[in-house]
């Protein structure tokens, strides 16, 4: 069925797959370095190496602004009447 093509009026279809990749949260990250460091019973105190981990990432990321223009609704000009 991998390869089934189904006829409707106008064209055909046919099925594609799509892989895609969760995004990393810091709950995930958090969920992920306690995971590893449970895996590795030759770290001592893995809860807290795993904690300390997460503060350094998230205490190293850099922070970046940038500027970009918006594009604002025109309010058509109100006529005064006096």
């Amino acid at each position: 069925m991998a390869n089934a093509v189904i006829q409707v009026s106008g064209g055909q279809l046919q099925l594609q797959e799509e892989t895609s990749t969760g995004s990393i949260t810091m709950k995930s990250l958090q969920a992920s370095t306690e995971s590893f460091f449970r895996e590795h019973p030759e770290i001592p105190n893995s809860h807290k190496m795993a904690n300390e981990l997460l503060q350094y990432i998230k205490q190293s990321r850099t922070v970046t602004t940038s500027l970009r223009l918006k594009k604002l609704k025109v309010q058509p000009p109100v006529e005064n009447t006096h």
